[in-house]
């Protein structure tokens, strides 16, 4: 099917080469066949042909981040949000690319953001966690996993983060209990 919609979008192109929409579909399609650097470059094409292409910004920005660019990346999902300031998910996006570039302070106001856009958006809550454990806010980490666990009970990387949290707090029975939690979910964690 991918390959498929890969070489549709190629032919179409041959019909309308400056069709942003139809370079955009080919780097979906291509981002879905494992062809990180050739969707870079076909979102390119359309971010060239459609300046304000919000979506195409986004997804460039993830096929940077996959392909390891990270500062391509916040950079990507800067401009989207100029454009759309009140996505959560490029937020969302975006603080990953500064955790990773280890800016945490900046990818916990992204996160913050995120939650404050998607009230139940459970990955920001265990990324912002994941933030303010990284700077040394044990509590502020605790109570977003916490609340990661009230919106999805059964999310393992909440429950094993905050196991953590439990046994650096010296709550021993609590951080057993998590970590079982998150062993039952998911028992590659055990691995």
């Amino acid at each position: 099917y991918k390959q498929g919609a890969f070489e549709d979008y190629t032919q179409a192109l041959g019909f309308r080469p400056n069709d942003a929409d139809t370079y955009y579909n080919r780097a979906n399609a291509r981002f879905e066949l494992g062809d990180k650097q050739g969707a870079l470059e076909d979102y390119t094409q359309a971010i060239i042909l459609e300046p304000s292409f919000v979506e195409a910004r986004v997804n460039r920005g993830n096929a940077r981040f996959e392909l390891g660019d990270k500062q391509g990346a916040l950079k990507d999902y800067t401009q989207a949000l100029c454009f759309r300031p009140n996505d959560a998910d490029t937020y969302y996006n975006r603080g990953n690319a500064r955790f990773e570039l280890g800016d945490k302070q900046g990818a916990l106001e992204d996160y913050t953001q995120a939650i404050v856009l998607e009230p139940s958006f459970v990955e920001a809550y265990v990324n912002r966690g994941n933030a303010r454990f990284e700077l040394g806010d044990k509590q502020g980490a605790l109570e977003d996993y916490t609340q990661a666990l009230n919106f999805r009970p059964n999310d393992s990387v909440a429950y094993y983060n905050r196991a953590g949290i439990y046994f650096e707090f010296g709550y021993k029975d609590e951080s057993m209990q998590d970590l079982a939690k998150a062993i039952f979910q998911d028992f590659r964690i055990s691995l």
